[in-house]
């Protein structure tokens, strides 16, 4: 089968956070079963615009708007030529995309213009959130779509980058006009793959019919350090892998975590990872007196994540929003348990035997729930075995890459018919 695969977060090492992973994954299993897989992606820094790699082939453009406009935009005539160029070029059966709109709405335009049936999978909330936040910028999560705290919340960001502000009403209205102009180029789109039931209940929202709409769950592979029985760490390490930024929720952490000293000084918190709220972390590290009990390592690579969870006693993802991160996962694997915040698809993989579940945005909560894991070897080690066995069970790599496969191979099918 030919595959063409469109996104902007495509590294050949898979060291582009988690849907990064999920794409390489995925891209390496179908060349291994004599698949050719074409991508077409972001040209960044200095990258051939065309590598050949026999049954991997990538393709990279710069588009013409800046990533921020691609997800709000309606078509970049740019990204659409493109496209249908890559199309022409590699004559795939299928066209599958990710991330939903990094190049607009532009590759289902295109997909359509030649007849070639295109796949989804919605990683994120793009669908009905132009700031994939879910989270007003003055604190706390939101529930869903609402025209009416939608508009303040994109005026806030609008005010807080360029230093504009516009009317309630004339966002009101643009809303109103992406996301007609959304539900109707969607109808072009033959299936969905959702990771999680919160994405699923998203497109369904925006009219997209259940029929057209697969649940696969991201997977991890499980190898030689993963299977490896890891003893319970000594230290009492709190660890984050993940994005630095504002959705996380890790300034919630940092607050909770000067109320877990309190009553476990031992403790230690390392927040591992990159991004736009990096330095302001940091900051507030120094201003509430953490010194050396935080520890702010950067982005780690793949090959040395079995070091950094086997020092952790457990993981935390205090997210104000969330799909289905695979830092979860990747903690679960290495058997740890997970205290995680009660939003997205979260709540599908924290269950009582592996974690704690807390209100978002609550310091009290997340600092309650922390010392309760961490205060109880024997707590820790119970979830922690139940973590492994939920990953293994339900979260295996090969089944959400053959159940991919089975679902182009549907499409194709229904495509001939």
């Amino acid at each position: 089968m030919r595959i063409g695969i469109i996104t902007a977060n495509f590294s050949p090492s898979g060291e582009s956070g988690g849907v990064g992973r999920h794409i390489k994954d995925l891209s390496d299993f179908l060349t291994k079963k004599g698949n050719k897989v074409y991508f077409l992606t972001d040209k960044k820094r200095d990258l051939s615009g065309r590598e050949d790699k026999g049954n991997l082939v990538i393709n990279r453009f710069s588009p013409l708007f800046p990533a921020r406009w691609q997800k709000a935009i309606f078509c970049d005539p740019y990204s659409l030529y493109q496209t249908i160029q890559f199309i022409k070029r590699h004559r795939p059966d299928i066209l599958h995309l990710h991330r939903f709109v990094d190049f607009s709405l532009s590759p289902i335009i295109a997909a359509r213009l030649c007849r070639t049936p295109v796949i989804v999978t919605v990683h994120n909330r793009w669908t009905i959130c132009l700031l994939n936040r879910f989270a007003y910028h003055t604190g706390g999560p939101c529930n869903g779509y609402d025209k009416r705290e939608c508009a303040i919340c994109l005026n806030n960001a609008l005010f807080e980058a360029y230093g504009v502000w516009f009317s309630s009403l004339f966002i009101r209205r643009a809303l109103e006009v992406v996301f007609c102009f959304r539900k109707i180029i969607l109808k072009a789109v033959a299936c969905f793959i959702v990771p999680s039931l919160v994405v699923k209940k998203d497109l369904m929202s925006l009219g997209v019919s259940e029929e057209k709409i697969d649940y696969i769950p991201h997977g991890v592979s499980f190898g030689r350090q993963e299977d490896k029985e890891y003893p319970l760490s000594e230290d009492k390490v709190v660890l984050f892998v993940g994005r630095l930024a504002k959705e996380k929720g890790l300034e919630y952490l940092v607050h909770a975590f000067v109320l877990v000293l309190k009553k476990i000084p031992a403790a230690k918190l390392v927040l591992a990872g990159e991004g736009p709220e990096r330095e302001r972390l940091e900051h507030l590290a120094k201003e509430e007196g953490l010194g050396e009990k935080i520890d702010f390592p950067g982005q780690v690579s793949r090959s040395h994540l079995p070091a950094l969870f086997s020092q952790a006693r457990l993981c935390v993802l205090p997210s104000l929003s969330e799909t289905f991160p695979y830092g979860a996962l990747e903690a679960m694997a290495f058997g740890k348990p997970l205290i995680a915040s009660d939003v997205g698809g979260l709540k599908e993989l924290v269950r009582k035997e592996n974690g704690l579940l807390v209100k978002p945005g609550s310091v009290q909560d997340l600092a309650d729930a922390l010392v309760k894991i961490l205060s109880s070897d024997s707590l820790a080690q119970e979830m922690g075995r139940a973590a492994k066995r939920i990953v293994k069970n339900e979260y295996s790599l090969e089944w959400k890459n053959k159940s991919t496969i089975a679902v182009y191979k549907k499409v194709k099918k229904d495509e001939r018919n």
